[in-house]
């Protein structure tokens, strides 16, 4: 969706609603018959001591897990099992250039460019298991919600509009972004033992109807600040048009 403001200015700002914009609740019958094919009843789950993987200790520890696991499939498994998943506007990110016309007349140029969209998560494993995290995180999301989930994403978006005299234009993102909530990663090891951790993931997707916002942002910006980004970046101005990140005129 483009919203392209014809003149004037937009504060280009949200307001994060604390209603996420869609809920859905997981379906763990797969999840569930695998921690029973190693011993472990999932009506215990709650039951158990959750381990805050924003513990940096817990964390590094839930690494170890993984690394195992890796090195000797079928004696430690790691599982994860989630209640639910929430969908809501990430935060907003420029892409591509910003343009400022500082000519007496309208002039239209094309906007846009590659942004990349990654997943976040509330903790830190080692790197070196990173890739078996993701792994772990994209099996559950396929059996307990019936979707793909991407580490990260890579958008391109484009747009040619005009510029009206004196403004700044750039084209910002709000990408769609779901997290995985009430969410515990379990690591079975033989006896069974059960360890349960806890964590949050967020990362670009989308779900039913919703779709990634795209808008113009067109500002005023003061010649001091302008004289400042060109100075800091050793941009130059063509024939009284200047370009520059996107992120820096998000901030002026």
């Amino acid at each position: 969706m483009y919203d392209v403001p014809s003149e004037g200015p937009s504060d280009g700002g949200r307001k994060e609603s604390s209603v996420p914009l869609l809920v859905q609740r997981a379906d763990n019958t797969q999840i569930d018959h695998q921690l029973r094919a190693k011993g472990v009843d999932p009506a215990w789950l709650p039951q158990l001591p959750s381990n805050d993987l924003s513990d940096p200790h817990q964390a590094d520890m839930f690494s170890v897990w993984l690394q195992m696991a890796k090195m000797a499939p079928g004696v430690i498994v790691v599982i994860a099992r989630s209640e639910q998943q929430t969908f809501d506007y990430g935060s907003p990110v420029g892409v591509g250039p910003a343009v400022t016309n500082s000519t007496p007349d309208v002039i239209t140029r094309e906007i846009g460019g590659e942004v990349t969209v990654g997943t976040t998560k509330s903790f830190s494993v080692s790197s070196t298991v990173e890739a078996d995290l993701f792994s772990v995180v994209k099996v559950s999301v396929t059996a307990s919600y019936s979707q793909e989930w991407r580490k990260d994403q890579t958008f391109k978006d484009y747009l040619s509009i005009p510029i009206q005299p004196g403004y700044t234009c750039w084209l910002q993102r709000e990408t769609v972004m779901r997290r995985i909530t009430g969410g515990d990663f379990i690591v079975v090891t033989p006896g069974p033992g059960v360890h349960r951790y806890s964590g949050t993931i967020n990362g670009p997707g989308l779900a039913g109807t919703l779709q990634d916002r795209i808008e113009v942002i067109s500002r005023r910006i003061n010649a001091s600040q302008l004289a400042s980004v060109t100075e800091q970046l050793g941009t130059k101005s063509t024939d009284g048009v200047l370009e520059f990140p996107a992120a820096i005129a998000a901030m002026l």
